[in-house]
């Protein structure tokens, strides 16, 4: 997913954070074996796999 989404920085510049969740014991509760993980914010956009539609569709409406 981090590949893809560096990938996307070309055409839309954005800052990515990368976490480790099981370095803090709440995320490890809330997301366990549910990663990876997309947010913008507190919004989650996709798990899993990377939804690059839904990314976009978050893009426009975020930024434009």
């Amino acid at each position: 997913m981090q590949t893809h989404l560096s990938s996307l920085q070309n055409d839309h510049p954005f800052a990515l954070e990368v976490r480790d969740v099981d370095q803090d014991p709440d995320w490890i509760e809330k997301f366990d074996d549910k990663v990876p993980v997309l947010f913008l914010g507190d919004h989650e956009i996709c798990r899993y796999f990377l939804d690059l539609v839904k990314v976009k569709d978050v893009f426009l409406k975020k930024y434009t």
